[in-house]
């Protein structure tokens, strides 16, 4: 490609979990997700799986939309390699659940977005 990108930092300094065995690599994958649904104008959140800082974190947005600026929130300090998060509609309410793979603690870990929770992070 020959285009000229930009970069922006949306989340910095995480810092790896020490480990004997295995280098722990931190940040892991990023999911965009809008946790009660898509609304015009609507900035999407993210939801980073913190992997070797052993955290699940999610980005809301806050500030300008046009620098792209994000507050990083840790929703569970897991113990343990935050492998990967997914979303669904599991109950069917319209708010977003995600769920984490909790490596180390071997299980699979379910989390509601509260309608309050959201309003709170919104603002």
């Amino acid at each position: 490609m020959k285009d000229d990108w930009s970069r922006q930092p949306l989340a910095t300094d995480f810092k790896n979990a020490f480990s004997l065995t295995v280098p722990n690599m931190s940040p892991g994958f990023a999911y965009p997700f809008y946790p009660n649904g898509q609304s015009k104008g609507e900035r999407a959140h993210i939801l980073v799986a913190g992997d070797g800082d052993y955290s699940a974190h999610c980005l809301y947005p806050s500030g300008k939309a046009t620098v792209f600026e994000y507050t990083d929130s840790i929703f569970d300090v897991a113990g343990g390699t935050v492998g990967a998060l997914e979303t669904s509609d599991l109950d069917q309410d319209g708010w977003l659940e995600v769920w984490m793979d909790n490596y180390n603690g071997s299980a699979i870990e379910l989390f509601k977005v509260s309608p309050a929770k959201a309003a709170e992070l919104l603002q």
